[in-house]
């Protein structure tokens, strides 16, 4: 079965119930801009007495694929976009590599976006939608709140936002860079160099590729802007990464795993630094200097 885009559904998202208290303010941070320079890391010298003492966070293998990574240091989320590199392209006149595979959005135009666009003190979620605008990866943007008395999720009816021009701004053709991912992009899915279109009409609903991912505030976007302090000019750097993975939540069919398209959340200050750095990631601080994961694909979590 294929799953229409929820973007074009105004449906629920039957989803995990999440507490949504807070919306974003909690971790709000200041102004700034992000290109795609290159940009410094963090000293990844261990500084006595700056880590907890407890043991390393497991992976959390609960969503969508068990095995798929949720916590990234420096160099295990520079692999994975290497590979993102190596097994993705798009056809233009012949396979040419994605660009624009990192953007820097500034947190506070996530914050006033996300404000606008779903019911007073309902922001639950931030939702990318995968599009292209020629070569260039060029995500579309919406926002996610929780209904009223229930752990069902729904895409604000707000209009969609791309990333331009250093911040989010209104997108009125959304639908032209969606169906350009879905039509352009090609995947070498086992690595044997044979790049191949999108499945999205596969009688089995697994074996589809992704086509968007979402991540909640609670317990995930905020936890990572607040383990790693917002200043002047925060940014949530977003990757498009890749990993070789099963991919199903019905656990009796049986699949072969393939490449797939993911993305990885982190923070950046300006467009300068990125707080990233090789320490383990530690208890009750996961995410201080890593990167995450773990947002809940469609597919398979799409509402039939």
């Amino acid at each position: 079965m294929n799953h229409p885009s929820p973007l074009h559904q105004n449906a629920h998202l039957f989803l995990l119930p999440v507490a949504c208290a807070g919306l974003f303010t909690a971790c709000a941070g200041g102004r700034g801009s992000g290109t795609d320079t290159p940009v410094a890391v963090v000293d990844t010298t261990e500084v006595p007495g700056t880590w907890p003492v407890d043991k390393i966070v497991e992976y959390d293998m609960s969503i969508s694929s068990t095995h798929r990574q949720g916590n990234f240091n420096r160099t295990q989320l520079d692999s994975t976009r290497e590979l993102f590199k190596n097994h993705f392209q798009i056809e233009d006149h012949g396979l040419k590599p994605l660009t624009n595979t990192v953007l820097r959005i500034p947190w506070d135009s996530i914050v006033k976006t996300g404000d606008a666009a779903v019911p007073t003190g309902k922001a639950a979620g931030i939702y990318f939608n995968y599009g292209v605008d020629g070569t260039a990866f060029h995500p579309i943007i919406r926002f996610v709140y929780q209904t009223t008395g229930g752990g069902e999720y729904q895409l604000s009816k707000a209009n969609p936002y791309s990333y331009a021009s250093g911040r989010l701004v209104r997108e009125l053709h959304a639908d032209h860079y969606e169906q350009a991912y879905k039509d352009n992009v090609r995947i070498d899915r086992l690595g044997n160099g044979t790049y191949t279109s999108l499945k999205l009409n596969d009688p089995k609903d697994s074996l589809e590729d992704p086509f968007s991912t979402w991540f909640e505030y609670q317990k995930k976007i905020n936890e990572l802007v607040k383990q790693n302090p917002p200043g002047d000019s925060t940014m949530l750097v977003v990757s498009c990464i890749s990993e070789y993975l099963e991919y199903a939540d019905l656990p009796a069919i049986k699949e072969t795993p393939e490449y797939r398209h993911l993305l990885a959340l982190h923070v950046g200050q300006g467009n300068k630094t990125d707080l990233l750095s090789n320490r383990p990631s530690k208890n009750p601080y996961p995410y201080k200097e890593h990167a995450m994961d773990m947002g809940t694909m469609c597919p398979p979590n799409c509402k039939p």
